[in-house]
């Protein structure tokens, strides 16, 4: 599950990284006959409220081989179609990018080849009209797994995976200074950031991690990693999570030989289940209640130091810890293998 959300959020920001560097080298393709193809579409507007925008332009990046991204455009008519002739040749891939209001938008399908076939292949987009108003955004669900525990300098390695849902048919982007995720940091924070090409997206500003990418219809799902210290002579740490719009589910995931013991401070609502993962025990507990915007649910962590309980996957990465951070490495991966294909990426 892990690689799969991960793979299409790099696919996503990958290619719109390609496209920015993209649109600033305009290609003009002189076509012999038999190399032509075509490709037609339409833009469809989603938000009930609004009509479809006149002068909307589609641009397609051209991919080629071992060469520079270049990109065609197509202006869009009032009825919301498109059409661009192309070279059908197998070395060619295409990608058509659409910017609306600062927002920018890939095609279904995202990308498209002829391979050596001449013919017509059809697009489309679905856009939205942005907004600042944040009631219809909840978060599913927040997901926090311990991955690390260093005790030769008393850190703990956290992931968040937070599941944000945005209910209307609008692109939020944000409040008056353009953020539209604010992270509360977690106590003591060493170090906070997104995995993957995310990393750019987000800051640390004060006491929160933000970013100001905009949140889609639909579920967004984002996962951050959290660098927290502890106080070795405690042994414990408090674990705050705040969210920073109204959640439904909370669950924490942590190995069963990482402490001796985890508090709650409403134990009541919190359900206790255990699994393994090659044969390590698990143990996750979640709770599913409405909780309201900046609140905060707070758990203890307690044995921090081992003393009472002693395992060799508190003092070098376990199997958990390995598949966990194998995510970021495939990633990488993935990020590489698809820029040695496309072309080198530059920043917009």
């Amino acid at each position: 599950m892990y690689h799969s959300v991960i793979r299409k959020q790099l696919l996503f920001t990958g290619i719109f990284s390609i496209a920015f560097f993209a649109l600033f080298t305009n290609s003009s393709i002189v076509l012999a006959e038999q190399e032509k193809a075509k490709i037609t579409g339409s833009v469809h507007m989603i938000t009930d409220t609004a009509k479809l925008p006149s002068n909307l332009e589609v641009q397609l990046i051209v991919l080629e081989e071992t060469k520079q991204p270049t990109s065609i455009s197509s202006n869009v008519d009032k009825n919301g179609n498109f059409e661009f002739v192309v070279n059908s040749n197998e070395r060619y891939n295409y990608i058509p990018l659409l910017i609306y209001n600062g927002v920018r938008y890939l095609s279904e399908p995202q990308s498209l080849q002829f391979g050596n076939t001449s013919g017509n292949k059809k697009i489309h987009f679905d856009i939205y009209e942005n907004t600042s108003n944040h009631s219809t955004i909840s978060v599913e669900q927040t997901k926090i797994t311990l991955m690390r525990l260093q005790r030769s300098n008393s850190t703990l390695t956290f992931r968040r995976e937070d599941s944000i849902r945005q209910s209307d048919q609008y692109v939020y982007i944000g409040d008056g200074i353009g953020h539209t995720i604010q992270i509360p940091l977690f106590q003591n924070t060493v170090d906070a950031r997104a995995e993957g090409e995310y990393l750019s997206e987000f800051q640390i500003e004060g006491k929160y991690l933000t970013t100001r990418m905009p949140l889609r219809p639909g579920l967004n799902k984002i996962i951050t990693t959290h660098i927290v210290s502890y106080e070795k002579d405690e042994d414990s740490y408090l674990l705050s999570i705040i969210n920073a719009f109204p959640n439904n589910l909370i669950q924490f995931e942590i190995p069963e030989d990482f402490v001796t013991r985890v508090d709650f401070k409403n134990s009541d609502s919190w359900i206790k289940n255990t699994t393994e993962v090659n044969n390590v025990p698990l143990q996750i507990f979640s709770k599913n209640i409405y909780i309201q915007q900046e609140k905060s649910t707070d758990i203890t962590l307690v044995g921090l130091s081992g003393l009472n309980s002693s395992h060799v996957f508190t003092t070098a990465t376990n199997s958990i810890v390995a598949l966990l951070l194998s995510l970021t490495l495939i990633s990488v991966i993935a990020t590489i293998y698809y820029r040695k294909t496309y072309g080198k990426e530059t920043k917009s």
